[in-house]
């Protein structure tokens, strides 16, 4: 989920830096994120477990939609990051069991 989430959040900024879209935000719903294009030309889906999802509704408890270079967009971006260098960490203390 965080590597793939993060390829996508990575794609629409490549998209905005490349001028193909203006902008784009971030909604939260249920299980999942809604990345979509400021203009709702593209969109895209990320299904998230159950504890990640938790999790990021309560730290965005309030905020409707995280717009792209905000400080709400970094904050998401930085937990998902951390995410994936947690289960980075468990999986390789896994693996050496």
């Amino acid at each position: 989920m965080p590597s793939s989430t993060l390829n996508i959040l990575k794609r629409f900024e490549t998209w905005v830096k490349a001028g193909k879209i203006s902008g784009f935000n971030v909604v939260m719903q249920r299980n999942e994120i809604v990345i979509r294009s400021s203009d709702n030309t593209r969109e895209e889906q990320v299904e998230l477990d159950k504890e990640t999802a938790a999790s990021l509704k309560i730290f965005f408890h309030g905020v409707d939609k995280i717009e792209y270079d905000s400080f709400d967009y970094v904050s998401l971006t930085s937990i998902i990051n951390a995410k994936l260098i947690l289960d980075r960490m468990l999986h390789k203390n896994d693996s050496k069991k």
